[in-house]
């Protein structure tokens, strides 16, 4: 996996969401280079997040130095995009 450094942005430059399994496939670009992570949407008693794979809990802590709020901003986008609303990617996730 690639660590983001102090000079890089971070893009979410591509999901795709599977209904089937809630499993949604991250392509982040850091510093020019694409990865993918996976993570899987939940809704339970009216709260909505992500399930993050090791890895990709791994990136977002991560960023947390950066940005606080990292984890919180992908759950909005990644519901957003679900729920069919204005989501444009590629889509800032941590502008330094």
């Amino acid at each position: 996996m690639v660590a983001p450094f102090l000079g890089s942005s971070v893009f979410v430059w591509f999901m795709v969401y599977s209904e089937v399994t809630c499993e949604m496939t991250y392509v982040f670009l850091v510093d020019g280079i694409e990865f993918s992570l996976v993570g899987r949407l939940y809704e339970s008693g009216g709260i909505r997040g992500v399930e993050c794979s090791d890895e990709l809990e791994v990136f977002l802590m991560s960023l947390m130095p950066f940005d606080h709020g990292v984890s919180k901003k992908l759950s909005a986008i990644s519901w957003g995009y679900v729920d069919g609303g204005c989501v444009e990617l590629p889509i800032s996730l941590v502008a330094l």
